[in-house]
């Protein structure tokens, strides 16, 4: 047996302790004894502390690795979707198109390998595959989510590197409902939110009601450089060292002596713009029906509508190792980051100066619901439960590209008539990590007055792609609670499981 020393003013503390504690025995035994019953009122506080405490709970009570996330969590944080907030999960990277959060992956595992559901029904997916798309889901209608890292027994199959669980509310396990407690949500606005939850029939009815709008307008500049270490421009040509100005990191001019021979010199490169705005709606409602201690009675449905619309706007030019290069500005005497580029009667070859137009449309639509019975007596659990989820998504993207052509100079029938304009120049100059500066100019006046007419369409493309899926599903789960020191309950079901997908892609040129 292992004993422990008493240090002098432990004793101490510990002798005044017992002391006290028999004058109370003796105090108790002295006074009178007084039949009255106590009326103890409970108090109990919720608020943001206690859903935190419930998130810990979660991943502490849980039987395999989970990572939770609460009500709270998901209303404090100012997230568009439930993707926004799983990407601040550990473990979980969020893949974004467009800037809009997407799909995920769990511990650098493919977003195919990640399992989702819907109150525990499994899920459709717009996008033709089955990773879940997570934009479809407003943060301000799911009351919880869990990531299940590691495999269970009760989870549907198909979650190899984890399965997300997503819950919508359920309206008798409500403390309170207070839409303003959501952070950024407004009555009106770029986002917009509102929802019901009420308790009926002395707490056996729960129903709640939610909507989610939002519309959010994007855009960004986008400048790219081809081939920047495998292009490599010679100083020994004619006059190519005059003019030239070497900057540092800061992009101020230094002096220097020694210039190479060669520097790094990008190909060419393209700047492009890019807007447009995404609008989703959301709908969910559910009804909880618990009579007694042993019917549980839960259906409920979710609806969600994304629109997005974007286009990308600019140009791409090259080959600039072609042109004749004047007032060279190299980067810390290695690369070219700017000069002036010319072609033109000594240069007869063109740039290749290509004006594009993309744009890119997609409709998304999402319909989910289900049935849940439980019944519980003593030990015994059962639960039934039927779903049904449906997915639709139409994406069509859309290219328009166009050159520069003048007409020849013997006229010539048919497209055959025009020729790549020669006489172009462009000049160019860097800026870290900001936007470049970049003017093109041409003389127009020898080939059409207006100039613009020059520009020809030369290649229209169109893909439009539609994807359908459909999952019809029924579960059933007995559940035996044992009192044993090493096995606390038998589990057992079936699950039967319809899908159907279809995807349908064209080309128009």
């Amino acid at each position: 047996m292992k004993t422990f020393t008493v240090k002098p003013l432990a004793a101490v503390v510990s002798a005044l302790a017992m002391t006290s504690l028999s004058h109370a025995l003796l105090a108790q035994d002295a006074a009178p004894e007084v039949d009255k019953e106590v009326q103890i009122e409970e108090v109990m506080v919720t608020g943001y502390a206690r859903s935190i405490q419930n998130s810990l709970d979660t991943k502490r009570n849980a039987d395999t690795v989970v990572q939770a996330i609460s009500a709270a969590d998901i209303g404090g944080l100012p997230d568009v979707s439930i993707a926004d907030a799983l990407g601040r999960v550990p473990g979980i990277t969020v893949t974004r198109s467009g800037g809009q959060a997407g799909t995920i992956q769990v511990r650098g595992m493919g977003e195919g390998f990640v399992f989702s559901t819907l109150n525990g029904r499994e899920q459709v997916s717009p996008n033709g595959t089955r990773a879940m798309e997570f934009s479809q889901f407003p943060s301000e209608l799911i009351q919880s989510v869990q990531v299940y890292m590691s495999p269970k027994a009760s989870l549907i199959e198909g979650g190899v590197a984890g399965t997300v669980e997503l819950k919508t509310a359920n309206p008798l396990e409500m403390t309170e409902d207070q839409a303003s407690d959501i952070y950024g949500a407004e009555p009106i606005g770029q986002r917009f939110s509102v929802s019901f939850q009420k308790k009926l029939f002395d707490d056996t009815l729960g129903v709640a009601l939610g909507y989610a709008h939002l519309l959010q307008p994007r855009s960004a500049t986008r400048f790219e450089q081809y081939n920047y270490e495998g292009e490599v421009y010679s100083l020994l040509e004619p006059n190519s060292r005059l003019n030239t100005t070497i900057v540092d990191r800061d992009f101020n001019a230094v002096p220097t002596d020694n210039r190479p021979a060669a520097v790094f010199m990008s190909d060419g490169f393209e700047l492009f713009q890019t807007g447009g705005e995404e609008t989703r709606d959301g709908y969910m409602a559910a009804i909880q029906f618990e009579p007694n201690e042993h019917l549980s009675v839960q259906s409920d449905l979710f609806y969600s509508k994304f629109e997005s619309d974007s286009y990308s706007r600019g140009f791409r030019i090259q080959p600039l190792k072609n042109a004749e290069i004047s007032n060279l500005v190299l980067f810390e005497n290695i690369a070219v980051v700017g000069g002036e580029f010319k072609v033109g009667d000594t240069n007869p070859t063109a740039f290749n100066l290509q004006i594009n137009s993309n744009d890119v449309t997609q409709t998304n639509e999402l319909l989910s619901g289900g049935l849940n019975l439980k019944w519980k007596q003593d030990a015994l659990t059962a639960a039934l439960d039927l779903s049904h989820s449906d997915a639709s998504g139409v994406q069509a993207d859309g290219v328009v590209r166009a050159h520069l052509y003048r007409p020849k100079a013997t006229p010539v029938a048919g497209f055959d008539a025009y020729e790549r304009v020669p006489d172009q120049s462009m000049t160019y100059l860097l800026d870290g990590i900001n936007r470049p500066s970049i003017s093109l100019s041409r003389d127009y006046t020898q080939y059409d007055a207006a100039g613009v007419s020059n520009l020809r369409m030369t290649n229209y493309e169109r893909y439009p792609r539609i994807n359908d899926d459909v999952i019809s599903a029924a579960r059933f789960d007995l559940k035996y609670e044992l009192e044993l020191p090493l096995i606390s309950s038998v589990e057992a079901g079936a699950r039967y499981s319809e899908r159907g997908r279809s995807q349908l892609e064209r080309r128009v040129c």
